[in-house]
């Protein structure tokens, strides 16, 4: 049958978690390596307020949203943030540039198999 993939199974094995439900997100708490969970819908916030606070590099995981990732619009672009080297991976929901460490995640391609 496969296996059905969504927003809980990536806040599930996330360290930490950054959305609408889970909103006591400590930066400082983030070790190297650790997965971090943020809603696309946050991603601004996310970016602006807890990113600078982050010391050690870490997998981002964007999901949960219609939003675009890393430009969320035309005067909103957090694609040069995929130069910092605390960010070793991001897996987007909706990936809309190509870089290295961008990896999209499709709607399509996380439902099960019919």
């Amino acid at each position: 049958n496969g296996v059905f993939v969504d927003t809980t199974s990536f806040r599930n094995i996330s360290h930490h978690i950054f959305d609408e439900h889970f909103c006591l997100f400590d930066p400082t708490e983030v070790r190297g390596g650790e997965l971090v969970y943020v809603n696309t819908y946050l991603l601004c916030s996310f970016m602006n307020v807890f990113h600078p606070r982050i010391k050690d590099p870490y997998v981002l995981i964007t999901h949960n949203s219609d939003l675009p990732a890393p430009r969320i619009s035309s005067d909103i672009d957090f694609t040069s943030k995929l130069e910092d080297s605390r960010i070793l991976v991001w897996f987007a929901q909706n990936a809309n540039k190509q870089h290295e460490k961008l990896f999209l995640f499709r709607r399509d391609s996380l439902s099960a198999p019919s």
